[in-house]
């Protein structure tokens, strides 16, 4: 993600999608790739994303005062542990 603004028009509901790759020689599914948004202050809008890679988390955003720019991201090592944390200080919406 280049930018630390998410749109206003983001999502409403929680919800989980899942992509898919395959192989072109076998037709197996090879990776999964998983996006988790949640609504955690109940303000009806998304708040937290959460990516995932063959059932491990790689990495997570935050919103915590719903204003649209994200405030903390962390990134996930291989074993699903935090490995770093970035957190915008300055409110701006920049890491």
């Amino acid at each position: 993600m280049t930018s630390a603004s998410i749109p206003a028009t983001a999502l409403k509901q929680e919800k989980r999608i899942r992509h898919e790759r395959t192989s072109n020689r076998t037709g197996r599914v090879y990776q999964i790739i998983c996006f988790d948004c949640k609504d955690t202050d109940g303000d009806g809008y998304v708040n937290v994303w959460q990516t995932y890679r063959n059932d491990k988390r790689l990495e997570r955003r935050i919103d915590d005062d719903g204003d649209g720019r994200l405030k903390r991201i962390i990134f996930y090592n291989v074993n699903g542990l935090p490995k770093e944390s970035l957190h915008g200080q300055d409110v701006d919406g920049r890491m």
